[in-house]
């Protein structure tokens, strides 16, 4: 705040404010969860005490489900800080990053529990599930926010690089370009580009090209979000935002699965 002009400035803290609550809120995240300090790290201004030099800041407040909380300096703000909570509640989700095949021992799944809790045929890139609560499914195709990162030419309708949606690489399909909008503010800019560039963002019909499991980032966070490589580099980054179940495939029920069910 020391380099604002004025030194300070009330003005430009309620403008940082206000863009970054604007893009908090469209990423999809709550900004009344979040504590806006002012500070300056040079001076020490709201660092460990309250400063003088900002006598118009009357604190930070946040509100939450897990309790509400407020304070005046950043040291406050990070000791609120909840730990995250492993979402053992909702439907499993556990992305496989490898099968090894031991001797003895048989087939060895290795993965990681992004959602829901793990209870004793799999390949890398399956996403396993409780098949009677909110299945994964195969999906023929879904629409996400992408952005152009670093890419030699232009992407357009049709190009189909590959996606790394964790621990799956598959080659996926721009099918259609809806719109290009604006990275900080989400503001559509054209209908139906012929093709984007690095630098831009833009909302796109995806097409898998072998079924693949995908999640909307709003229901499974650690599953929806992607990442296009082509030419050995990465070239874009996206979420997505919807993903098309009306026709999708339910996955295979694994022999445990069908054992238990007839002991029933």
């Amino acid at each position: 705040m020391d380099s604002t002009e004025p030194p300070y400035s009330q003005k430009r803290y309620e403008e940082i404010i206000k863009e970054v609550r604007t893009y908090i809120k469209k990423i999809g995240y709550n900004p009344n969860t979040v504590a806006f300090v002012p500070i300056s790290r040079w001076n020490g201004d709201n660092m460990m005490e309250p400063s003088a030099n900002m006598p118009w800041f009357k604190g930070w407040k946040i509100t939450r489900k897990d309790g509400n909380a407020s304070g005046t300096t950043l040291r406050e703000a990070l000791d609120c800080i909840l730990p995250p909570t492993h979402p053992t509640g909702k439907p499993l989700r556990l992305p496989l990053q490898n099968v090894y095949k031991i001797g003895v021992i048989g087939t060895v799944p290795v993965g990681q529990v992004e959602t829901g809790v793990l209870k004793p045929d799999v390949h890398r890139g399956n996403v396993a599930g409780d098949s009677k609560n909110d299945p994964p499914m195969e999906a023929p195709g879904f629409t996400a926010q992408v952005i152009i990162l670093n890419h030699p030419g232009q992407i357009s309708a049709g190009c189909a690089p590959v996606l790394d949606r964790h621990t799956a690489h598959i080659a996926c399909k721009f099918a259609e370009l809806k719109e290009k909008i604006d990275c900080c503010s989400g503001k559509k800019l054209e209908d139906s580009p012929k093709f984007l560039k690095s630098g831009d963002a833009a909302i796109v019909n995806m097409v898998p090209g072998k079924p693949m499991c995908v999640e909307s980032f709003s229901d499974y966070p650690p599953l929806g979000r992607f990442a296009v490589r082509d030419m050995r580099q990465t070239v874009a980054v996206g979420v997505i935002q919807a993903v098309d179940k009306k026709a999708a495939g339910a996955g295979k029920v694994t022999k445990s699965a069908q054992k238990a069910q007839k002991a029933k």
